[in-house]
């Protein structure tokens, strides 16, 4: 009696002892599963492994390797045990085992691959799910999301695809299941594969991959709002920035190295944005200018005045819109100015070239002019006669003639008066931005600034005093001139 309960005893205990085996291999199983997973995601994510994790992951895909034998080898076992008790139900196939011990090494293969691709979809799953919930959110996804967004939808079509094409084709033997699971751990697509990928989808991923493979106008219309106004934000968040760093570099004088750099990044910004809108806005007038130019070849019916207009008509129409789009963009720039109150250091490099062309041309039409004025003073003398030509009183008649020639001459006054205020505004804002930028200027630069900024102030008061003056009316001056004369 004890021989047979040393032996039960025995056997008990190597039950047990098995028992716990198993459970700690299949913990380290577990363990190794998640890691394998975790492993398969990051090399599908980036495309390949570093040494390491490459050679953890063959030792991981080895032991995965090894269990998917051990567990085909016990089915196998159970199989055959199964046959003795039951032999009358597998009398049908009277040669399972040797088939199963011939593919066996194929079999452990084809469960590790099986294995490795039910860890990479539930990982994209899961990867998708929370991109999916992201979009919701937020509405659209970045340029980085988006992309592994689509591969995780295309990689969800393959898996649905493949195990359409193996339930399909599972009579027709083991081989084209080891290819079709090859394609599941690798994840390629073969080309033309986009009409059966499309009918695969709505089985498995129609809720997922559908909506963006189908987006339509309204989809995309609403992406690039959403993308317009992060541009947005983002650009008055610089600006923001930037003007806070202005604020600092005058109140301290100067900034640390990292501010400069940062200020220096952020001006070049704020310039190239301002360069893109100024050019918008050219093209925009250069459109409205064409539109209004049309209809304007005879403005005056007068014959004398139609003398200088062939010489501007002379112009070219690409030198017109050369100087309509010029006209524009400095337009822009002193909106800018006025609205930011100085502008940056390419700004103001524009601006000065923009301003010298704009008093060239003033310059040229004063000069157009004068030609004119004395051309009509040559014929006013003749017709009036060499001697007393300077009088107006024996013919009052020609009372209206030297009021022409009064306003066209002061007409010529203000354009040369004009064109010498903006060039002093431009050296002006030069020297703002100058001070601005080196936190003082030098002796000379300051007597200039002071110069110019008593001219700016005088000519405020003379355009005051010429406001009020175009209030009253233009008959009482010409009846006082008369009385004094």
């Amino acid at each position: 009696g004890e021989e047979e309960d040393i032996p039960g005893q025995e056997d008990a205990e190597a039950a047990a002892i098995e028992a716990e085996a198993a459970a700690i291999a299949a913990t380290i199983a577990a363990e190794e599963e998640e890691e394998l997973a975790a492993l398969t995601l990051k090399k599908t994510r980036k495309g390949r492994l570093g040494r390491k994790d490459t050679e953890r992951f063959d030792l991981l895909m080895q032991n995965a390797a090894i269990r998917a034998e051990e567990r085909a080898i016990k089915e196998a076992e159970l199989d055959g045990e199964a046959e003795e008790l039951i032999p009358e139900e597998v009398d049908d196939n009277p040669e399972p085992e040797p088939e199963e011990n011939h593919d066996a090494e194929e079999v452990v293969a084809q469960e590790a691959a099986e294995a490795e691709a039910r860890a990479i979809a539930a990982e994209e799953a899961v990867e998708l799910a929370a991109l999916n919930k992201k979009k919701a959110k937020k509405g659209k996804l970045g340029r980085s999301d988006t992309e592994r967004f689509n591969i995780l939808v295309d990689n969800a079509a393959k898996r649905a695809e493949a195990e359409a094409a193996k339930e399909a084709g599972e009579d027709l033997g083991d081989a084209p299941r080891a290819e079709e699971e090859e394609d599941d751990e690798f994840v390629d697509a073969e080309d033309g594969e986009e009409d059966e990928l499309a009918k695969e989808l709505e089985f498995e991923a129609e809720e997922l991959a559908e909506p963006d493979l189908q987006e339509d106008e309204t989809a995309i219309a609403e992406a690039m709002l959403a993308e317009e106004a992060a541009q947005a934000a983002f650009i008055a968040e610089e600006e923001a920035e930037l003007a806070a760093l202005t604020r600092k570099r005058l109140k301290k004088g100067k900034l640390g190295r990292k501010d400069t750099e940062r200020f220096q990044a952020l001006t070049e910004n704020s310039a190239k944005r301002a360069e893109k809108a100024a050019i918008r806005d050219a093209e925009d007038a250069v459109a409205e200018a064409a539109e209004l130019r049309e209809p304007q070849p005879e403005p005056e019916p007068e014959s004398e005045a139609a003398e200088p207009e062939p010489e501007d008509n002379g112009l070219g129409e690409a030198e017109q819109a050369v100087i309509a789009e010029e006209e524009a963009e400095l337009a822009a720039l002193m909106k800018k100015k006025a609205k930011k109150g100085k502008l940056g250091r390419k700004d103001t490099e524009r601006f000065i070239v923009l301003s010298e062309n704009a008093t060239r041309r003033e310059q040229e039409r004063a000069a157009i002019e004068a030609e004119t004025e004395a051309v009509l003073e040559e014929a006013d003398i003749e017709g009036v006669g060499e001697t007393g030509g300077e009088e107006p009183e024996p013919e009052p008649e020609l009372g209206p003639e030297p009021l022409e020639t009064q306003d066209e001459e002061a007409a010529a006054r203000e354009a040369e008066e004009a064109a010498i205020a903006r060039e002093e505004e431009v050296e002006l804002e030069a020297l703002k931005a100058k001070k601005v930028r080196k936190g003082r200027l030098g002796r000379k630069d300051t007597e200039r600034f002071a110069i110019l900024e008593e001219n700016a102030a005088r000519r405020a008061e003379e355009r005051a005093a010429a406001e009020a003056a175009i209030a009253n009316p233009p008959e009482e001056d010409g009846e006082g001139e008369e009385e004094e004369e």
